[in-house]
């Protein structure tokens, strides 16, 4: 199985993020969108873990105070590309506040598999950010992605969520095999 950790987007973000995809769909034939239900912050990507690990997973999950913590407050911000220069790879939205504590939150949970024998994988980009599209035709002039009006969106991330991710010829499709609330009461 493809395992890998996250923090899932509540249904009043992915509304909002709407408008992004809008945009994205009526002004670049070509890029590829992420399923709006498919929207997380990775945390950890494990890939292929037998059934025993995933359960090991999931036992840390539900036991561990350190992963203990109230839900994460942060602000959606506009569209972005990777590579920031030329043409872009993977479209996505910068979050604002609460960055550092969803980084803080990476961290400790990538202590807390340390424990398991996981090794961190190399950090590519810093930025938390979500993903909404990635591209291989699409012609996305310089500066084009600016012209996107958005108002900031503050909302709540509330679900540490161990997901399985099958890849399909339609693209990846992932399942919720473990969530935990973080809540303001812990």
């Amino acid at each position: 199985m493809r395992i890998f950790a996250a923090l899932s987007l509540p249904d009043k973000a992915l509304e909002a993020l709407e408008p992004y995809f809008e945009f994205l769909k009526s002004n670049y034939r070509g890029l590829k969108p992420v399923q709006p239900k498919g929207l997380h912050i990775t945390l950890h990507f494990f890939g292929e873990l037998n059934p025993g690990q995933v359960q090991d997973l999931i036992t840390l999950m539900n036991t561990s105070s350190a992963l203990k913590r109230p839900p994460i407050d942060t602000v959606l911000l506009g569209l972005e590309q990777f590579p920031p220069k030329g043409q872009p790879r993977v479209i996505y939205t910068p979050l604002g506040q609460g960055s550092s504590d969803i980084i803080n939150f990476q961290k400790t949970y990538l202590k807390e598999i340390s424990g398991l024998g996981y090794r961190p994988e190399q950090k590519r980009d810093s930025k938390v950010h979500i993903t909404l599209a990635r591209n291989k035709f699409a012609r996305v002039p310089a500066g084009s992605l600016d012209k996107f009006i958005y108002e900031p969106f503050e909302f709540s991330l509330d679900k540490f969520v161990l997901f399985e991710s099958r890849l399909t010829p339609r693209g990846a499709h992932y399942t919720a095999l473990e969530e935990v609330e973080l809540t303001r009461y812990y």
